[in-house]
C-alpha cells in the first residue's frame, strides 16, 4: 500500500513538473522567468533503440526500444533535468513480440563540450516494471541508471537543435529481492532538444 502511494507520487510530482513547464504560456515565459545570459529553459524528446543487452535470466528478451521526454535547466555547459522513459522489450521464444517492459522516472546532469557540440549526461531515478512476470507483479519497482558518455549536436537555428547518441548504458532493475530482474542495455538516441 505505501509502496503504491509512493509510485503515484513520484509520478504526479514528475508530470506536473514537466507540465508546468510544457503548458505555460509565452506571455508568462517571457514576462515572469527572467534568465541571465547564458541559462535555459529546455525540452528534449527522444526515440531510442537497444539492440544489445546483457540479461542471463530472460535471455530472450533480444532487444529495447522506446521514447522519452525531459525539461530542464542550463547555464552555459552545466545543466540539470528530470523525465521519464518508456522502454518496451523486445521477445522472441517462438515468435517476436512486444512487452510493456518498463518505466522509467529520472533526474540527472548534463555537461557539454567541444563548443557545446558534444553531451555527457548520467541519470538515475526509479525503474517500475508495466507488466506481470511469472513472480512478479506489475508495478514492482527499483532502481534505474542511465550513462551517455558522448552525444553529437547539429544546431538548427537558436531554439532546436538535433542530438544523436550512437551508445550508451543504461541499467534497469525493476524488481530487487530474491528473484530480481535486472537488465543492462546498450542503447542509441535520436533526441530533438527544444529551447523555451
Amino acid at each position: 500500500m505505501i509502496n503504491q502511494a509512493y509510485k503515484t507520487m513520484l509520478y504526479l510530482v514528475s508530470i506536473l513538473m514537466i507540465a508546468q513547464i510544457i503548458f505555460l504560456p509565452k506571455e508568462v515565459v517571457s514576462a515572469e522567468i527572467s534568465l541571465p545570459k547564458g541559462q535555459m529553459i529546455y525540452l528534449r524528446t527522444d526515440i531510442f533503440a537497444g539492440l544489445l543487452n546483457d540479461m542471463p535470466e530472460y535471455s530472450s528478451i533480444a532487444a529495447g526500444l522506446g521514447y522519452a521526454g525531459h525539461a530542464g535547466w542550463r547555464s552555459n555547459r552545466w545543466g540539470v533535468f528530470v523525465g521519464f522513459e518508456r522502454d518496451f522489450w523486445v521477445t522472441h521464444n517462438w515468435q517476436i513480440k512486444v512487452t510493456p517492459g518498463v518505466l522509467n522516472i529520472l533526474a540527472g546532469g548534463e555537461y557539454l563540450s567541444f563548443n557545446k557540440k558534444i553531451r555527457t549526461s548520467i541519470a538515475a531515478g526509479t525503474s517500475t516494471l508495466m507488466f506481470d512476470s511469472v513472480f512478479d507483479e506489475r508495478g514492482s519497482t527499483g532502481l534505474y541508471i542511465d550513462i551517455r558518455p558522448s552525444s553529437l549536436r547539429w544546431t538548427l537555428n537558436d531554439k532546436l537543435t538535433i542530438e544523436f547518441c550512437p551508445i550508451s548504458v543504461s541499467f534497469m532493475n525493476p524488481v530487487m529481492g530474491k528473484r530480481p530482474i535486472k537488465k543492462l542495455e546498450y542503447r542509441s538516441y535520436l533526441t530533438i532538444e527544444a529551447s523555451l
